[in-house]
């Protein structure tokens, strides 16, 4: 079952690979003569004397975390991509290859084998040497423990018609878990208990055991793009993941369409008004666990 899990890994993480270098052929290849743009990530240290497409398509094949990135850094780098209808096909393939990888992976942490790449770090050689040397040899180079996950699973943004506009926005969202009042007991109980956590406890005692609790993260600014599509005589608006180069299908405009480029990078901003319809109380009611209580 192990060695199952892992070799599926294997599997899927080489046609990941198998698909990128295709995609990576046709884009800078057979598509060099269409119109790009790409904002690349200073990080990546790309010479400045390669395409906008090699450009992109570095950023797509960079897997593995850089000496110098933070281990929750992502890197991101906007652009856009005018594309054959081959490259589309290559593109949704590629596509399925990373959501493919992802659910290898997602079963093996599901199976428990691996926290952190544990198991995979310590027999991913032995396990290489019972596939074809090529893959064997790429991957122990590449060491397991190097591969930056997130960037393996985004998917391609693509489009079949060329947009009349895109413009990149930093977004400063927050995912909110709700909870019951046992499983706040449950997670205060993880902490260790001074005065602070049982007057939290004392605090949750004093509340209807039927209320739900809100936990709440703020997330990490990440990059969206808003993009306008043609949809008959009229338009329609749409939001989409932007950490990636957007492709779309070439026309006989070989103009890009109109765009604006992301700004830099801001945190949220603290000053800003609260809406009045919020269903929140911004106050932590139990600050350990970031649990938070509903307005009634």
């Amino acid at each position: 079952m192990i060695a199952e899990l892992c070799i599926d890994v294997i599997n899927s993480f080489k046609e990941l690979k198998n698909c990128l270098a295709t995609v990576n052929e046709l884009v800078c290849v057979q598509d060099r003569h269409l119109p790009a743009w790409f904002q690349a990530p200073a990080k990546l240290g790309l010479n400045p004397n390669l395409s906008k497409r090699e450009q992109a398509c570095a950023l797509l094949n960079q897997l593995e975390y850089l000496d110098q990135q933070e281990p929750r850094e992502i890197l991101v780098g906007a652009g856009i991509i005018a594309a054959s209808q081959q490259t589309l096909d290559a593109t949704i393939k590629l596509n399925n290859a990373k959501l493919a990888f992802k659910a290898a992976m997602l079963k093996i942490k599901a199976a428990k084998i691996a926290p952190d790449h544990e198991f995979l770090s310590q027999n991913f050689e032995e396990l290489l040497q019972k596939r074809d040397i090529n893959l064997a040899s790429s991957m122990i180079r590449m060491g397991l423990a190097r591969v930056h996950l997130k960037q393996c699973y985004r998917v391609i943004p693509f489009f079949n018609v060329r947009p009349r506009k895109i413009s990149w926005t930093w977004a400063n969202t927050r995912a909110i878990k709700k909870i019951s009042v046992q499983d706040a007991f449950q997670l205060l109980n993880k902490n260790q208990r001074d005065a602070g956590i049982e007057r939290q406890m004392s605090l949750l005692q004093g509340i209807d055991a039927d209320e739900t609790l809100a936990i709440i993260q703020d997330l990490a600014p990440h990059l969206r793009a808003n993009i306008v599509l043609p949809e008959g005589n009229s338009e329609k608006r749409i939001m989409v993941k932007g950490p990636v180069p957007i492709f779309y299908l070439a026309d006989d405009n070989l103009n890009l369409p109109e765009f604006a480029p992301p700004g830099d990078k801001r945190g949220k901003d603290m000053e800003r008004n609260v809406r009045s319809d919020v269903k929140i109380n911004p106050e932590p009611f139990l600050p350990a666990i970031r649990a938070h209580r509903y307005f009634k």
